[in-house]
Protein backbone atom coordinates (compact mmCIF):
# COMPACT_ATOMS: atom_id res chain seq x y z
CA UNK A 1 0.00 0.00 0.00
CA UNK A 2 1.66 3.19 -1.09
CA UNK A 3 1.20 6.80 -0.02
CA UNK A 4 -0.86 7.68 -3.10
CA UNK A 5 -3.34 4.92 -2.32
CA UNK A 6 -3.66 5.97 1.31
CA UNK A 7 -4.12 9.59 0.25
CA UNK A 8 -6.86 8.60 -2.19
CA UNK A 9 -8.86 7.04 0.64
CA UNK A 10 -9.60 10.58 1.78
CA UNK A 11 -11.57 11.15 -1.41
CA UNK A 12 -14.05 8.46 -0.40
CA UNK A 13 -14.36 9.14 3.29
CA UNK A 14 -12.36 9.23 6.47
CA UNK A 15 -9.03 7.41 6.20
CA UNK A 16 -9.15 6.68 9.92
CA UNK A 17 -12.00 4.24 9.50
CA UNK A 18 -10.00 1.88 7.29
CA UNK A 19 -8.20 -0.09 10.02
CA UNK A 20 -11.51 -0.98 11.66
CA UNK A 21 -12.78 -2.82 8.59
CA UNK A 22 -9.72 -4.96 7.98
CA UNK A 23 -9.49 -8.58 9.00
CA UNK A 24 -6.81 -9.43 11.53
CA UNK A 25 -4.52 -10.71 8.81
CA UNK A 26 -5.07 -7.63 6.65
CA UNK A 27 -4.48 -5.29 9.57
CA UNK A 28 -1.22 -7.02 10.43
CA UNK A 29 -0.18 -6.91 6.76
CA UNK A 30 -0.96 -3.21 6.32
CA UNK A 31 0.20 -2.01 9.74
CA UNK A 32 3.74 -1.19 8.52
CA UNK A 33 2.25 0.84 5.66
CA UNK A 34 -0.02 2.74 8.06
CA UNK A 35 2.87 3.49 10.41
CA UNK A 36 5.13 4.59 7.56
CA UNK A 37 2.42 6.78 6.04
CA UNK A 38 1.82 8.53 9.36
CA UNK A 39 5.52 9.23 9.85
CA UNK A 40 6.07 10.39 6.26
CA UNK A 41 2.78 12.26 5.75
CA UNK A 42 1.65 13.25 9.23
CA UNK A 43 -0.33 16.29 8.07
CA UNK A 44 -2.34 14.10 5.69
CA UNK A 45 -2.91 11.19 8.06
CA UNK A 46 -5.97 12.72 9.70
CA UNK A 47 -7.82 10.37 11.98
CA UNK A 48 -5.75 7.38 10.87
CA UNK A 49 -3.47 8.25 13.79
CA UNK A 50 -6.38 8.15 16.23
CA UNK A 51 -7.64 4.86 14.82
CA UNK A 52 -4.26 3.20 15.13
CA UNK A 53 -3.73 4.49 18.66
CA UNK A 54 -7.17 3.19 19.58
CA UNK A 55 -6.36 -0.27 18.24
CA UNK A 56 -2.83 -0.35 19.64
CA UNK A 57 -3.91 0.53 23.17
CA UNK A 58 -6.62 -2.16 23.27
CA UNK A 59 -4.45 -5.28 22.92
CA UNK A 60 -7.43 -7.36 21.87
CA UNK A 61 -7.00 -10.96 20.82
CA UNK A 62 -6.49 -10.02 17.18
CA UNK A 63 -3.82 -7.45 18.03
CA UNK A 64 -2.16 -8.94 21.09
CA UNK A 65 1.52 -7.97 21.37
CA UNK A 66 2.54 -11.55 22.18
CA UNK A 67 1.43 -12.58 18.68
CA UNK A 68 4.08 -10.31 17.14
CA UNK A 69 7.79 -11.02 16.93
CA UNK A 70 10.18 -8.97 19.04
CA UNK A 71 11.36 -6.89 16.03
CA UNK A 72 7.72 -6.17 15.14
CA UNK A 73 6.92 -5.11 18.71
CA UNK A 74 10.03 -2.93 18.80
CA UNK A 75 8.95 -1.25 15.55
CA UNK A 76 5.54 -0.45 17.05
CA UNK A 77 7.13 0.84 20.26
CA UNK A 78 9.54 2.92 18.17
CA UNK A 79 6.63 4.40 16.25
CA UNK A 80 4.81 5.28 19.47
CA UNK A 81 7.93 6.85 20.95
CA UNK A 82 8.45 8.81 17.73
CA UNK A 83 4.93 10.26 17.99
CA UNK A 84 5.42 11.13 21.64
CA UNK A 85 8.76 12.82 21.00
CA UNK A 86 7.72 14.74 17.90
CA UNK A 87 4.27 15.89 19.00
CA UNK A 88 4.70 16.69 22.72
CA UNK A 89 2.17 19.52 22.80
CA UNK A 90 -0.81 17.28 22.15
CA UNK A 91 -1.86 16.19 25.66
CA UNK A 92 -4.71 13.96 24.52
CA UNK A 93 -2.52 12.12 22.02
CA UNK A 94 0.17 11.86 24.69
CA UNK A 95 -2.21 10.02 27.02
CA UNK A 96 -3.27 7.67 24.22
CA UNK A 97 0.37 6.99 23.33
CA UNK A 98 1.17 6.26 26.98
CA UNK A 99 -1.70 3.76 27.13
CA UNK A 100 -0.47 2.04 23.97
CA UNK A 101 3.11 1.98 25.29
CA UNK A 102 2.00 0.19 28.45
CA UNK A 103 0.56 -2.53 26.23
CA UNK A 104 3.46 -2.85 23.77
CA UNK A 105 6.59 -2.03 25.77
CA UNK A 106 6.85 -5.14 27.93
Amino acid sequence: MDAALLRSYGEYGDTGARPFFLSTEAFRYYLPAFLTFIVAHYSEAGTLIDALLFKLKKASDDLAPYTYSQPQRLAIVGFLEYLKENYPDDAIMGREIDKALTVWAW
